[in-house]
């Protein structure tokens, strides 16, 4: 008896086993047409903005390779979706590959790579070959002589002009000289503006009290909201913004 028992039960779950594959394939039969057909769009908005919500939250201890990997796709995804509404060409690989690079500039020097993409936007539209007619370079459009005395600050090798239209050079110098900007003006709205005009024209404008513009600052801080924050919390941005004052 016991082993007929034994038996009777093992056939039993070997036929609730085969039959969970087939369950599964039913409900792929029923879901996947109505998901091609767009009636499952609001759940799919729905399970997206969840995916946000972990993969943005500050509070979030989730810092392995695969979490990371899926922020920076994100974050990728939004900026094709921005360029493409300006009508700019979109290279994915190419924005992945500068998602990489700003995020080990960000890890680098604290800073997250949401902002890094929002400067390299506004300056470049992701152009690696950008070059101002004041001689602004590459990505995040920083001038040679810049470069150079930032390198020799962090002991790092100088670039070249030609150097520095390579992504990972120019992200990482672009990223140092802005972080160096927060330490030296204190907030990131003076040190946008500092990165824009120029360290020396702000402190002049500070010492004598005049206003500046805090446009470029503010066209950057507001198209931060389409990036995905990947690697570190906004509390290390130094980000004690005044209220804007226009001049």
């Amino acid at each position: 008896m016991t082993r007929g028992g034994t038996g009777v039960a093992k056939s039993s779950g070997m036929t609730m086993k085969g039959r969970v594959p087939s369950f599964i394939f039913m409900c792929l039969l029923v879901i996947l047409p109505l998901y091609s057909a767009g009636f499952l769009g609001s759940v799919d908005h729905a399970l997206a903005g969840v995916m946000d919500s972990v993969l943005l939250s500050p509070t979030s201890t989730t810092a392995g390779p695969m979490p990371r990997e899926l922020a920076m796709r994100r974050m990728v995804d939004r900026t094709a979706q921005l360029l493409a509404a300006e009508g700019k060409a979109v290279d994915r690989a190419e924005l992945l590959r500068i998602a990489t690079c700003a995020e080990k500039a960000s890890l680098q020097y604290r800073l997250p790579p949401s902002l890094i993409f929002s400067v390299i936007h506004t300056e470049s539209r992701f152009r690696k070959t950008a070059m101002s007619p004041d001689g602004a370079i590459g990505l995040m459009q920083i001038q040679l002589d810049t470069a150079r005395h930032f390198a020799s600050m962090e002991g790092l090798n100088p670039p070249t002009g030609l150097g520095l239209f390579d992504p990972e050079t120019n992200v990482q110098l672009g990223t140092g000289y802005l972080r160096l900007l927060i330490d030296r003006f204190g907030d990131l709205r003076t040190a946008l503006a500092a990165y824009h005009v120029g360290p020396t024209e702000i402190g002049r404008r500070m010492v004598a009290n005049e206003p500046f513009s805090d446009r470029y600052g503010s066209e950057i801080r507001e198209r931060e909201a389409f990036y995905t924050l990947v690697a570190q919390p906004r509390a290390l941005v130094a980000s004690n913004i005044t209220p804007a004052r226009e001049g």
